[in-house]
């Protein structure tokens, strides 16, 4: 929930309209894995304030969401969690990341940018730009070393998707490596199954940087968005990880010399078997909730 766009605007009101109508009826609501912000109207505030303060319970996937909830005066418990999306590693084999590091062949360096509006200024000529820088970092460390990268494409929206983004990517680095594309996968799983790959990742869109903390594939993140920021700083990623959103070619060429060549000092601060923790209190908490809410429904 945000109202940094029109379009996220229209969606806080849809939220209100659909729970006041809930409310009407004796529906119980409850918000599971919520990010939160950003909030920069004060109509926005009252918006979210009233939605949340009709529902009985909001899981909360960060620091930053639960923050906002405190400062919205929010007048029952809110229950800070962690995006379930890390849960997806426990399907995966983490054997598979350990050998795909181990063996010689040139590291596959993965590249995920978004084409979604974000709260930074993300036009076309800024996107541009930002290939730009990615492709100047890359021609730099090619010259020590063989590398090969693969453009990610985590969304396949018709307006939003990253296909383009992608596309001119291979284009800008032909000569330069090998490119290859990791198509956009439906089941989440699966997508990150394609992931076990890589050597390490950039990563603009927020579920590429969760995958590879999953995976424990090193990474840097490109905070487009404030919830990508987040992200990076309740996991504690080393500084010259975070990169800005520029992107400008000498952070981007330290971040990747710091991953490829040294990942094993790649440590979040917080270790991702907490994070599951985090995710399990956060469900189970929901599950409660809702057990409570449906045993009153049909007593």
């Amino acid at each position: 929930m945000a109202d940094v766009s029109k379009a996220r605007c229209d969606s806080i009101r849809f939220y209100y309209h659909i729970c006041r109508a809930a409310k009407l009826k004796g529906i119980p609501i409850v918000f599971s894995a919520l990010g939160l912000g950003p909030l920069v109207t004060e109509k926005g505030k009252s918006i979210v304030r009233n939605v949340l303060n009709m529902s009985d319970l909001v899981e909360v996937r960060d620091t930053a969401s639960y923050e906002l909830c405190k400062e919205l005066n929010i007048s029952f418990k809110v229950v800070q969690s962690f995006d379930p999306a890390v849960l997806l590693a426990k399907q995966l084999s983490g054997q598979a990341v350990q050998r795909c590091h181990q063996d010689n062949s040139p590291p596959i360096i993965g590249i995920s940018l978004s084409n979604s509006p974000g709260t930074v200024s993300n036009s076309e000529f800024q996107q541009q730009l930002r290939i730009q820088h990615i492709v100047s970092s890359l021609k730099s460390i090619v010259t020590s070393k063989v590398i090969k990268v693969a453009a990610i494409e985590m969304c396949a929206d018709d307006r939003y998707g990253d296909t383009g983004l992608c596309k001119k990517l291979m284009t800008e680095l032909n000569g330069t490596c090998k490119v290859t594309v990791i198509p956009y996968c439906p089941n989440p799983a699966d997508m990150m199954q394609q992931f076990l790959g890589l050597r390490c990742v950039i990563a603009e869109r927020l579920h590429a940087a969760i995958y590879a903390y999953a995976l424990g594939i090193p990474f840097a993140v490109v905070p487009y968005h404030s919830k990508c920021a987040a992200f990076a700083k309740d996991i504690g990623i080393p500084k010259v990880c975070l990169l800005d959103p520029e992107m400008p070619t000498d952070q981007i060429k330290r971040a990747l010399e710091s991953l490829l060549d040294d990942n094993r000092a790649f440590s979040p601060s917080l270790p991702v078997e907490k994070a599951y923790q985090m995710v399990y209190l956060g469900q189970r908490a929901v599950m409660d909730k809702l057990n409570k809410l449906l045993a009153v429904k049909h007593s």
